[in-house]
């Protein structure tokens, strides 16, 4: 059995199996101690408790994956409510423009105003003024 296909269910029936062998081959004169047993029983133990400790981290993980995927179309949702929006982005007075377009790019959601593509988290105010309205 090589370590990547261990599972606890198989580890149990090759301990079992493993323990019972050791039984019916031990010196009458000379029996294993119950320590010995007890001892291999502990170390099984925490074998399984590990396995079982890493079905749990890979469950988190993929809960985890799916929290990220939901957050990322949640934002770009948001972005989508900007569509045809005039909005105001940095400190400048000029920087107004309509949302054409809604992109996503490595995590961050992008709005095209024109030739640019803003940042969401740039955007200072939202309006249905058209850009050519607003002072």
């Amino acid at each position: 059995m090589t370590a990547g296909t261990f599972s606890a269910q198989v580890g149990k029936k090759q301990f079992l199996e493993l323990f019972v062998t050791q039984l019916k081959h031990q010196n009458p004169l000379e029996p294993v101690k119950q320590e010995d047993f007890l001892q291999q029983l502990a170390q099984f133990s925490s074998v399984e408790g590990i396995e079982n400790l890493n079905t749990k981290f890979d469950q988190l993980l993929a809960a985890q994956e799916r929290t990220n995927g939901l957050a990322a179309l949640q934002s770009l949702n948001s972005g989508a409510q900007l569509l045809g929006r005039t909005v105001q982005h940095g400190t400048e007075p000029g920087n107004a423009g309509v949302v054409t377009s809604v992109e996503q790019s490595n995590g961050q959601v992008l709005l095209r105003i024109g030739q640019n593509l803003i940042p969401v988290a740039d955007v200072v105010s939202i309006s249905d003024t058209p850009a050519s309205n607003l002072p």
